[in-house]
């Protein structure tokens, strides 16, 4: 309970001089959503909406704040009309991480979807804090969720009726110069009646009325942006910054999976825009046990490891058959580029329970030669942080007894051979995962934190090479 006082008191000393220092250099600002237990928490990212004038002086208080604070700046990422900073506070305890995203136009894609000047001028003071009117905010959280074609949750449907109702006038005004008259009003009908599954069924519908609306009125502008988001999408410096490969390496029951699953829900959520789990390799191509039953219509028997030394009773794979699936697997690993560099550009965390050099230490690929796994590794992506996870073999065998003590210890043997070779080409850490699981994720985030922030760093004076 102090720990959580401790925290809570750390971030509302941040959020409190921050929200003061931008009131005071009177910028025109208003936060969008989830300002009620402000300055005091949040639990969420603080949204600002900025006028274009104020944009770098909002965005130098904040890391100015922040810094004076103590406060780590982790990541900056841009898109277009959107500047996101992030901040971790590393105590020796845990590690805690805020947000800030501060926007002049809240945009789908290239698209501004409310009149952005509208919801500035629209604003009121709640506590002391300029936010948007219930008329603004409603439209804001309906065109966000409609748009990208995900439900909105009982809470906000529940928000967006309540604000629509008090404030249809607002709610109008901040569509009229977005969409089509008609469809605004037809929106609030819904709204109204509670249909909101006919409100999912407009996505489409508001996607072609966007994107007509955008390109006939402004389609200079239009064109301009679109460009300028593609090329966001596509310079190897901007918002690839923030995507981060991650690699998880052990054996089987040191802890892969339950780790994995706790950064995913946390740094997904507080640091990345979202995290994405694999599991062997990207699973672009079907695997080979499915194309075997596809051919021959034959279930492949998979042998059950809950049984105790059930693994090490495996045997090993022919030469012929382990370069078979080397090379079927290479050529999914290669096409993963692709998706890594989608990842990246979205800001995403992409995490891996087993990778290729699980070949290195699985008893079913002991006979192919170590020179030949080099050559393959040659094609594979190489993450940005792999973390090696450490266990004494009791440990590992009292969760999940499916190999020999001796086996695991062998394991963990080759598994320290490999690391040593791979910590020339690559960053890693070794986190101990029979110290508890708390201990082991701190240690995973603060690796994880230590690598986007040095890429940020390495960003930063390429900039300021390039302006020289």
């Amino acid at each position: 309970m102090a720990c959580d006082n401790q925290r809570t008191e750390e971030l509302s000393r941040l959020l409190r001089a921050i929200i003061h220092a931008l009131l005071e250099q009177r910028i025109n600002l208003c936060i969008l959503r989830n300002y009620e237990e402000l300055p005091e928490y949040t639990r969420h990212d603080v949204d600002l909406l900025v006028s274009p004038a104020d944009r770098h002086r909002t965005l130098n208080l904040i890391m100015s704040v922040a810094k004076y604070q103590s406060w780590q700046l982790l990541s900056r990422t841009e898109d277009l009309g959107q500047t996101g900073l992030c901040f971790c506070f590393d105590r020796s305890r845990d590690i805690q991480f805020i947000s800030f995203d501060v926007a002049t136009e809240l945009c789908w894609g290239w698209m501004p979807i409310v009149d952005s000047m509208h919801v500035l001028n629209s604003k009121y003071i709640r506590d002391g804090i300029p936010v948007a009117s219930h008329g603004a905010d409603a439209a804001a959280r309906v065109m966000k969720n409609v748009l990208r074609g995900s439900p909105m949750s009982d809470c906000t449907r529940r928000v967006v009726a309540e604000y629509a109702r008090r404030d249809q006038a607002g709610f109008y005004a901040t569509l009229a110069g977005i969409l089509d008259g008609e469809l605004v009003g037809r929106i609030l009908r819904i709204i109204e009646c509670g249909a909101w599954e006919e409100l999912d069924q407009l996505t489409p519908l508001l996607r072609k009325s966007l994107i007509f609306h955008v390109h006939s009125s402004r389609p200079w502008q239009g064109l301009c942006n679109f460009l300028r988001y593609v090329w966001g999408r596509c310079k190897p410096n901007g918002q690839s910054a923030l995507g981060t490969h991650v690699v998880l390496l052990g054996p089987d029951g040191i802890g892969k999976s339950t780790l994995a699953g706790r950064l995913k829900s946390r740094l997904g959520e507080q640091v990345f825009r979202g995290a994405i789990t694999y599991h062997g390799n990207f699973h672009i191509l079907p695997t080979l046990q499915r194309l075997r039953r596809f051919i021959t219509g034959r279930e492949t028997k998979v042998p059950d490891f809950t049984k105790r030394h059930s693994g090490s009773a495996v045997k090993s794979h022919s030469p012929l058959r382990s370069l078979l699936y080397l090379g079927y697997y290479s050529i999914d690993f290669l096409l993963g580029y692709v998706v890594l560099w989608n990842g990246r550009s979205r800001h995403r965390l992409i995490l891996f329970d087993r990778y290729f050099y699980d070949y290195y230490f699985q008893p079913a690929n002991r006979r192919v030669p170590g020179w030949v796994l080099n050559c393959f590794r040659c094609f594979v992506p190489r993450p940005d942080v792999l973390l090696s996870l450490l266990a004494s073999p009791g440990v590992v065998y009292r969760r999940k007894p499916e190999l020999t003590k001796h086996d695991i210890q062998h394991q963990l043997e080759l598994m320290e051979r490999l690391v040593a070779h791979l910590s020339k080409e690559m960053t890693v850490v070794q986190v101990r995962t029979d110290q508890g699981e708390d201990a082991a994720e701190d240690d995973a985030i603060r690796a994880i934190v230590h690598a986007v922030s040095n890429r940020q760093l390495d960003r930063i004076h390429n900039e300021v090479r390039r302006a020289a």
